[in-house]
């Protein structure tokens, strides 16, 4: 059966309760980042291997190009998961992809510095542009979203 997705895998601190998820599929940290997902886990030190091309032609299904790494320089996703503990439903991830490798996962608030320095950003921010904007959806979803979180963060 094809899948649409796989979960990256990391123990993240809720920022809401203060428990540690375990390193599974509990946290639902979806990517859709690789060309055959099979709803695998992956860890810090799986392979992810990302086309800067791909990331320049917005051709990331799921996710926001907010800029084009620099050839061999890590790229930074920000990723949405929910805590397994008490269902809080939009923490955010930091992943760090080195050479082709999931070099590290870090719980982190979605702030200037954090998209400052982000490639990808799951297409999840539009809740927080709605946030900064008070727009609904309809009225962001043709708009550029990492533009309005450039204004506004």
């Amino acid at each position: 059966m094809p899948y649409s997705y796989d979960y990256f895998a990391a123990e993240l601190t809720c920022p809401v309760c203060g428990e540690t998820s375990p390193a599974d599929h509990t946290t639902n940290m979806q990517t859709y980042l690789r060309d055959n997902p099979e709803r695998a886990l992956l860890p810090v030190g799986a392979p992810l291997p990302l086309d800067t091309e791909r990331i320049r032609q917005k051709k990331y299904e799921g996710y926001l190009t907010a800029q084009v790494p620099r050839p061999g320089a890590p790229i930074h996703i920000l990723q949405t998961w929910e805590c397994p503990f008490c269902g809080a439903p939009a923490n955010w991830a930091e992943v760090t992809v080195s050479h082709g490798v999931i070099e590290r996962m870090a719980a982190v608030e979605f702030d200037r510095d954090h998209f400052e320095r982000s490639h990808l950003i799951a297409n999840d921010a539009l809740g927080i542009a709605m946030d900064l904007t008070g727009k609904t959806a309809q009225e962001l979803v043709k708009m550029d979203l990492v533009q309005i979180l450039r204004d506004r963060l």
